[in-house]
Order: structure tokens, then sequence, then C-alpha cells
């Protein structure tokens, strides 16, 4: 006891002594309190009896708060929380400048560090409903508004034709060329595709399986060139079927093994467009001249067949594939405009007008022209709100999203206009437009002149972001650095130093760190709070419904890519689910959210878009006393369409349908979840600007999975009256896959799976995982020797459920009302 408190006065000391030599002051309220230069890691009683001592020895302020900051090369690096008393009113927030803007410095709840008050509370005092709880008000700390990143306003194209625009960043696609396979293949030191190739063959042995990928991807290339649709697919199955064969074996070449990967997944991607091309021909002809590679870059780039031959027959080249796309959408916009109402034209003019207001060179000047894009800004608002008032249309979800963008782009231009008052400029070659995009992820005007100073072009917002983060975690790095080896151990006694900089760069700090340990969260850049929290959150939560064990919220975000809904779930460190139960998760440690979070990356390893997408959030509660609590959560996309128990059962017999749900089946015996019923995934059939059936699939709440227990693919059956069994809510592993399936299956190797979820998982999780994979793997392997890996094109030819596909062995079986009555 001696000891530790030895150990404590001495780090007590060390603090006081930081700020009696720094003299630093703030102006909080009405008075001046004392900067105190401590880390955050610094236990919180340590830091109370700081406080303590400060008063003691008469140091002024004290009562009104302590803000803890780090002077350095950046001056919000180590940015912490603020200390408070147990009691007393919250003083007025401290006005600042942080990177050039005026931020509020507030010693009272608007941090994610709590109180030390609440922390020792005798009683503990329960959190009101998350959807009683206000948002928080713009004025955040300087750390999270430093985290902060928005998204620029659409334009009247994307807004009138949500599916896309002439503006949309179209990526290439397509195959690869066999050159360009091996030019991506090669030791990454080759310089010349003569020397990628002779090394392809140098290094390590090649398998006979990867030299017929390369064949393989020439003889489909050739057959799109010269032959025929059907000579084509012919060559895509063969490449397939070879793909699998090497997916098997591997040749040991780790670097070339990833980029067949990503060949696998393209080569899914041009089996969806020669399917489209192989419908659309039955009722047409390639334009004269054209032959099928022609024919698949129109329709990559959403041109259909019938289009692409009227606008080649108008004179346009076979090669102007994005001038077709830009064409069609110039016609689609004008028919969609002519039919718009009065109101909503108006609305789309204001638009455009602050738009190119932000991207013409004003004579006023960079101030004047600020201020004119404010005016036409307040325009927009004006309008919009005034149509939402007025009408109840099918518009008003797109308009209402607009108009709580056009609030984000007012605060983030007034503060821009107010840096150029201040005597800012913007970079010569830069207008308000690249500063508005600056700005909206967190960089400051002075900031963006410094990195453009250095070379930066205007348009690289997103790597300014980058930069400026990467200097902040260079800073923190060498504070650390420069502690004594004492006070470094005290730092990364809980933490390591790669955590400190994830949790201090995302604005979490300490509390948010011992929230992350209490629920088994790893602190990762996967796992790390990033865009959904309180300061990008648009309204108040509401609840949306109870499952099982958790109730869970609907939330709207603004983020990079604009306004997104989702449903926030709340993390807790118990779990009452009779699945989670038997396959062997601990009930007082579940672990959900590493749970979810491996799903989601397994069916990505997988190529398989039949989860919905998942993060990590956070919320802060306010308590009854006035405190707060941060709450962390689970942060889900919204699945489209309907659960599968309201799916009609004729659309069961589209292929598509059919072939996503197996997906999801597959991508849960490798998981070993248990608890798929049929109100736990969506379904979504829709047709695609061609008129082509497509389908989604997503599955939902993704926690009862990854047991212990689990160690073959069948372990999540359901068996009726067997109590051991009677709670799952799976199936038999499927007896008819795809050939698509069967290469996905094996792509996923021992060491690929142990990777993927080391970080996520105990170590008897792991085991658990790669003893289902196997038995995954035998069972596909039986089925290729049983003839009952399909093309994929040959589900088309399954017009009615199969005589292999029952209510034992197959979801959409089951749901189609052969089902089991859970």
């Amino acid at each position: 006891m001696a000891a530790r408190n030895a150990r404590r006065a001495a780090r007590v000391k060390a603090a006081v002594a930081s700020v009696t030599r720094l003299g630093l002051t703030a102006q909080v309220g009405a008075q001046r309190a004392p900067l105190l230069y401590s880390n955050l890691w610094t236990p919180w009683n340590v830091r109370r009896a700081v406080v303590t001592t400060l008063r003691r020895n008469g140091t002024k302020g004290i009562d009104q708060g302590v803000a803890v900051v780090s002077i350095g090369q950046t001056s919000d690096s180590f940015l912490q929380g603020i200390l408070q008393r147990e009691e007393g009113p919250s003083p007025a927030p401290a006005q600042g400048k942080l990177q050039g803007r005026h931020v509020q410095v507030r010693p009272q709840a608007q941090t994610i560090t709590p109180a030390p008050a609440e922390q020792a509370a005798s009683t503990p005092v329960e959190a009101p409903p998350l959807e009683q709880r206000q948002a928080r008000p713009a004025s955040a700390p300087p750390a999270l508004v430093r985290q902060a990143r928005y998204g620029a306003l659409p334009s009247s194209t994307q807004l009138l034709l949500p599916s896309g625009g002439s503006d949309k960043v179209v990526q290439p696609r397509g195959l690869p060329s066999t050159g360009q396979l091996i030019a991506r293949a090669g030791p990454a030191k080759s310089h010349s595709l003569l020397e990628r190739f002779l090394n392809l063959f140098r290094s390590g042995t090649p398998s006979t399986d990867y030299k017929d990928i390369l064949t393989g991807l020439k003889a489909y290339h050739d057959a799109c060139r010269t032959g025929t649709a059907q000579d084509a697919t012919a060559r895509l199955d063969e490449l397939s079927r070879i793909m699998d064969r090497y997916s098997r074996g591997g040749d040991g070449n780790h670097h070339r093994a990833g980029v067949i990967e990503n060949l696998r997944r393209q080569i899914t991607s041009e089996r969806a467009t020669l399917t489209n091309l192989v419908a659309e021909l039955k009722d047409g002809v390639l334009p004269q001249g054209a032959t099928l590679s022609h024919a698949l870059a129109f329709i990559r780039e959403e041109v259909s067949l019938k289009e692409m031959t009227r606008l080649i027959d108008k004179g346009l080249e076979l090669d102007q594939t994005q001038e077709a796309r830009e064409i069609l959408q110039g016609e689609k916009l004008s028919t969609a405009y002519e039919g718009q109402p009065a109101d909503y034209r108006k609305i789309l003019a204001n638009l455009e007008k602050y738009h190119a207001a932000c991207g013409a060179h004003s004579a006023q000047g960079d101030t004047g022209a600020a201020e004119q894009a404010l005016k036409l800004l307040d325009n927009l608002k004006a309008t919009t709100e005034r149509y939402l008032r007025n009408n109840t249309d099918p518009r008003a979800k797109a308009l209402k999203d607009l108009n709580d963008q056009v609030s984000i782009e007012r605060r983030v231009l007034q503060g821009l206009l107010d840096e150029l008052r201040n005597g800012g400029t913007l970079p010569e070659g830069a207008d308000l437009s690249h500063a508005l995009a600056f700005a909206r992820e967190g960089v400051s005007l002075q900031d963006m002149n410094r990195l453009m100073d250095k070379g930066l072009l205007p348009s690289q917002a997103t790597d300014a972001r980058v930069l400026l983060d990467s200097e902040r975690a260079a800073s923190l790095m060498d504070d650390l650095d420069s502690r004594t080896p004492e006070e470094k151990a005290l730092l990364t006694s809980q933490f390591s130093e790669g955590e400190i900089l994830l949790l201090q760069l995302s604005g979490l700090g300490r509390n948010g760190g011992d929230a992350y340990r209490e629920l088994g969260i790893p602190i990762t850049r996967q796992t790390v709070v990033a865009e959904h929290t309180d300061e990008q959150r648009l309204d108040d939560m509401s609840k949306l419904g109870n499952g099982a064990s958790n109730t869970v919220y609907a939330a709207r975000y603004s983020g990079p890519d604009g306004i997104a809904e989702g449903i926030f779930k709340p993390m807790a460190n118990t779990e009452g689910g009779w699945v989670a139960d038997k396959i062997g998760i601990d009930l007082d440690h579940p672990q959900i959210a590493n749970r979810n979070l491996a799903t989601q990356d397994m069916a990505r390893a997988l190529g398989f878009d039949v989860v919905v997408d998942c993060k990590i959030g956070s919320c802060l509660q306010r308590l009854p006393s006035g405190g707060q609590k941060l709450q962390i959560g689970l942060v889900m996309g919204r699945a489209p369409g309907q659960p599968a128990c309201n799916t009609e059962t004729a659309l069961y017999d589209n292929p598509e349908v059919r072939r996503e749900i197996t997906k999801l089946q597959l991508l849960d015996h490798l998981v070993g979840q248990g608890d798929r019923h049929d109100g736990n995934y969506f379904i979504h059939a829709y047709k695609d600007e061609r008129g082509q059936a497509k389908a989604k699939v997503s599955g939902i709440d993704n926690d009862q999975c990854f047991g212990k227990n689990t160690t073959q693919g069948n372990d999540i059956r359901y068996v009726k009256n067997d109590k051991q069994r009677e709670g799952f809510r799976g199936t038999l592993m499927p007896e008819l896959i795809d050939t698509d399936m069967a290469a996905a299956i094996r792509s996923i190797t021992p060491q690929r799976l142990t990777a993927m979820l080391n970080d996520k998982l105990s170590p008897e999780e792991v085991s658990a995982a790669q003893s289902r994979l196997q038995s995954v793997l035998e069972h596909v392997d039986k089925l290729e020797k049983k003839n009952q890996v399909l093309t994929p094109a040959a589900w088309n030819a399954q017009a009615t459920r199969s005589p292999l596909q029952t209510k034992e062995n197959s979801y959409f079986a089951r749901a189609a009302g052969y089902g089991v009555p859970f």
C-alpha cells in the first residue's frame, strides 16, 4: 500500500510540475483556469488529486474546471477531456481558435470522458432510453470537430436520377487481358512487361492450372472478338473451372494468389454482364461491324443493346461507350426535368446556381464569392423547406435529405467564410468548390495552403485529411517517445502505442478505450468509431423494435457519401439467446460486435454480397444527474425489400433469388450462424435499367455465430423434437451450388481464415471456424463428384424447385412454403 501511494504521489507531483512549468491559462467562463498538461491515459483518480493539489496551492479558477490540452506541433494533437467538479453549474464555453477555425471548449459534458463523480457514485443511475436523448450540439469539442467528415451536395442530375448521373465516376470494368494479368502478378520490382512475364516463371514453379488460367483468359477474349455469345459463355465457364482448380491447389506464390482472387471476382461480374447480353440477343442483333467485346463494353456502361444500336445508327463510334452513357443520361435528365412541378424545378435550378457559383472565379474576390454562395445556399434552403411544407409526394424523402445536407453545407461554408474574413486566402489554382471539399474533410484554409504549397492538388481533399492525420499521429508518437521509461510504461500499461494512437485520433480517448475493453472489441482501424457518432447524426434516435436480445434504434447519419439510414444496436456484456448458449458463446462476454464484423469480413472475402453493412458507432446518453454515459453500438445498414417470411412464394422461382439465398446459406454454414430464421434475412427483387431481373438478399442480426461448439457445417441444423437442436434455425448444407460458389469457398485457406478472425475471436472459436471450413470444403468436393455443382447460368434453367432442394437442406425451399414451423 505504501509503495502504491508513493507512486501515486510521484505522478501527482510530476503533473503539478507540468502545470507550474508551463504556466498556461485559458478563459473559462468569468474566471481563469490552468491548462493541465497531463496525459489522458493518466488514471482519473491521479488527475483528480492534481486538481486537489492545485486548489490547495491556491491556483485560481479550479472551481470552474480544468481544461486538459497539450502544446505541440499541432495544437490539437493531444486535446484531452475536461475534468469537472462533482457539482455546481456548468460555465460558459471558452472561445478560441483551432487550426484557424473558431471553436468552443466546454468544461462540462461535451467530451467522452465521464466525470469521476459518476464513476464513484454509490447508487448507479440508469440512463434514459436512447430515443429520449437529444442530438449533440454542433459546437462539439475540437478533437471531435476534426473527426467529422461530410459529403458534398448532390447535383441536380443525381437528385433527378438517383441511380447515377453523368458525373458518376465509372470504375474500369471487364476482365483484364493476359498481359495485364501478368503485369499485375509479376514481382513488385519488375519494370517491364517482358521482365514480369519471365519472372512469373522464374520465381517459384507456377502450376499448370495457373498457366491454364492465362490460356483460358486469352480464349475468352478471343471468343468475344470473333465468336458467338454461346462461345464466350463456354469459354467463361471453362475459365471458372480452371480458377476453381487453382483455388484448390495454388502454386505457393502469395502475390499471384491475391491477383487471381481479384480475377475470380471480376469473372463473377463479367458473367452477369454476359448473361444480360445473351438475354438481349434473344430479341436483337449486334450492330453492323460490332463484336461481343463492343457490346459488353456498352453494357458495362449500362447502355442496352437496343440503345447501342440506335446511337451507332446516329453516328456514334463503337469505342465511344462513355459518350453513349452521357447521351442517355442527358436524355433521361431532360425527360425527367420536363415532368417535374414548378416548385421542384426551382429547387433544381437553385441547386445548380450554387454549384456554378462555387466553381466560378468571382470578380468580388474570395470573400465575395463565399458570401454570394452563402446567399444562394440560403435561397436553396428556403425553396426546399417551402416545398416540404406544402408537399408529401415521393420526392419528399430525397428533399429532406437534401435539406439536411444544406444545413451542414452552410455550417461548413460559414466556417470557411470566417477564415477568409480573418485574412485567409484560397490557394493559387483553387476555387471555392475546392476549399469547401477540404473544409468538409475538416481541413482548414491554412492547412490547405500549406499542403498545396508542398505539392498537393486542389482535387486531393481526402488525401489532405490523411496527411493531417499522419502529422497528428507523428506528433503523438514523438510525445510518447520523449517520455521517461516510467511514464511510457504507465501510458502503455493498458493500451498499446497503436491503440493510443487510434483512440486519440478518433476522439474516443481513454474512456472510449475502456468501453472497448469491457465489450471485448479490438481497437483497430476497422473497429474504431469513425463516422457514426453524435456529431454526424442528424435527428434524435427513434426506437425501431425489440429483437430477441436487444432493442434497436433508427438513426440517420451524414457522412462523406451523403445521408445514410442505419440501425443502432447498443452493445452490452450480456446475451440471453438459446442459440448463443448452445453454440458456445460466453453469455457474460458475448462480443456481439466482433461476430457481426467477422461475418461481414467472411462475406466480403467470399465475394458474397449477402449481409448488411455494419460498423461500430457511438452515442452519448445524458444521465439524470447531468453527466453522460458513452454507449458503443453496432450501426447496421437498412436491408432493402421484405423479410423472407413476408415474401411471396412465386418470387422463389426467380433464379437470382435462389442463387443469392444459397450464397447466404453457405456463409451461415461457414460462420456457424444458428439463428437464420425467415425473419432474419430480407429479399429485394427488382429490374435494372435494362429490364433484367435482379435480386438482393441481405442477412441481418448476424450475432449468433462463431461459437466454439459448432465444428461442422451441419451443426446449425434444426431437428424437430430434439431438445439439443430444436432451437436452431439452420438447415443441412445445400445439395446444389454453382462453380462460382465452389471457387469462393476454396479461396478461403486456413491461413487466410486465421488472419481474418484472429483479432476478433478466441483461439477456441477460431479453431472451430477452421473445422467448419474443412467440413464445408469436403461437402463441396462431394457435390462435385455427384455433378451437383452447376455453372452459374444453369440456375436459369432451374425454373422450379429442384428435387435436390428441400426444406431440410435449403433456405429458399423452406421459405417457399415447405418450411419448418419454428
